[in-house]
């Protein structure tokens, strides 16, 4: 009897512990579980191809943005160079106003001491003459 007992496996196996019962056979999956699977697939691939899809939206709409940046940003050169110019143009006026109220102003204090003018006043030119020339040539007098 004792020859027998060491003959049986499962005997052995069972006092070392290392023996595991037989898995049980898997069942086939049930149709609710196959179309859960398949619907959990096509989700996932959904959700990848929209987030793609979203991706593309997202790196065109950078593009037309950075295109319109780009846009703004020539304008904004063309505009400042535009800006310097007028700034030049009007210096370059100021400049030419007053070599010519220079040159004006020293043709009529000429003309005034010959007592001539090329040119009939304006009233605005009268009455400042009147306020400046007169009483100063009144006190010359004097």
């Amino acid at each position: 009897m004792i020859i027998e007992k060491s003959r049986t496996p499962s005997n052995d196996t069972e006092s070392d512990g290392t023996h595991t019962p037989p898995s049980p056979r898997h069942s086939p999956p049930t149709p609710n579980q196959v179309t859960q699977t398949l619907l959990s697939d096509t989700t996932q691939q959904v959700n990848l191809v929209r987030d793609r899809v979203d991706m593309l939206d997202i790196d065109r709409k950078i593009e037309i943005i950075m295109s319109k940046l780009e846009t703004k940003d020539s304008e904004i050169d063309l505009l400042s160079t535009e800006i310097k110019t007028a700034y030049n143009t009007i210096e370059q006026l100021q400049n030419r106003i007053v070599e010519l109220e220079q040159h004006r102003c020293g043709s009529e204090a000429h003309q005034h001491a010959l007592g001539t003018r090329s040119t009939p006043l304006n009233n605005l030119e009268i009455r400042i003459y009147e306020r400046l020339y007169v009483p100063i040539s009144k006190m010359n007098t004097r």
